[in-house]
């Protein structure tokens, strides 16, 4: 969900390093199922690092870039490398966030209303059920903006819950 505004990249293989006071990560960015860069940022270090697989995987990456619209990215960045740089860090960290809320989903209801602040979600401690599901909508109606079960498609049945 966080994630597909960065099609056709997406990133895998993300490991945080934890132990760190600043903790880095790194990553696999992927294009058509296909590594065509590493990604990652040191521990206790605010530098991005990334290589490209191939200067074809690179300057069809650069082709995209450039194809994005300015609305893209919230601020105006300084340069190429800037560029280059945030959409990588942000295809991360949505990939990460995709992946948390989809953990959320496997044993609670989730949902957020119209007017939350993004990236927040409530969450109820019972699975998604379709009657759960409707009883929300009824109580939230209008005020409801999305129940994030739906989008991933996460149901009690399918998590072994009856």
């Amino acid at each position: 969900m966080y994630a597909d505004r960065f099609a056709p990249y997406s990133a895998t293989n993300i490991h945080y390093a934890k132990r760190a006071q600043v903790p880095g990560f790194r990553a696999d960015v992927v294009r058509d199922g296909v590594v065509v860069a590493k990604i990652s940022i040191p521990d206790n270090d605010a530098a991005v690092e990334h290589e490209f697989t191939s200067v074809a995987h690179r300057f069809r990456f650069e082709q995209h870039l450039a194809s994005l619209s300015p609305a893209f990215f919230p601020e105006k960045l300084a340069d190429e490398d800037t560029m280059r740089a945030c959409f990588l860090l942000d295809l991360v960290d949505a990939e990460h966030a995709d992946t948390q809320l989809q953990q959320m989903c496997q044993s609670h209801t989730v949902f957020r209303l119209k007017g939350d602040v993004e990236d927040h979600w409530r969450e109820l401690a019972e699975p998604y059920s379709p009657a759960l599901a409707k009883a929300i909508r009824s109580e939230y109606q209008s005020g409801l903006d999305m129940i994030a079960n739906e989008i991933y498609g996460v149901s009690a049945t399918e998590v072994g819950h009856a």
